[in-house]
């Protein structure tokens, strides 16, 4: 039994170019050792790769919180496990100005629950 299920994904229907920036790509939800996180992030990093994110935790008093994932081996795996659902869903990491099929062109996405 794996050690977490991505049980939502949100695809970002127009991907802002990223330059020398991290691109968010898309949105999930992530069930791990009895925790469901909403929201955590998929992002294209300059040069071509994939990290994931914790969901970001407004703080009223200034300053955004974020859950992070310490254990490297599974952070791994949650990135493999996303990337590949993201591609699966029409996302390409290669191109900065995909259309999810998920949601309307200019519209927002639609979230998908995934098996």
């Amino acid at each position: 039994m794996p050690d977490f299920a991505i049980v939502g994904l949100t695809l970002v229907d127009q991907p802002a170019a990223a330059g020398d920036k991290l691109q968010l790509l898309a949105f999930f939800d992530l069930r791990c050792r009895g925790f469901l996180f909403l929201g955590c992030r998929l992002f294209r990093t300059p040069k071509a790769g994939f990290v994931v994110a914790g969901p970001k935790i407004e703080n009223p008093r200034g300053g955004d919180r974020s859950v992070l994932i310490e254990d490297m081996p599974l952070r791994h795996k949650i990135v493999d496990h996303v990337r590949e659902r993201y591609r699966m869903f029409g996302g390409r990491h290669d191109d900065n100005s995909h259309q999810s099929p998920i949601g309307k062109p200019g519209g927002a996405a639609k979230h998908r629950p995934v098996q």
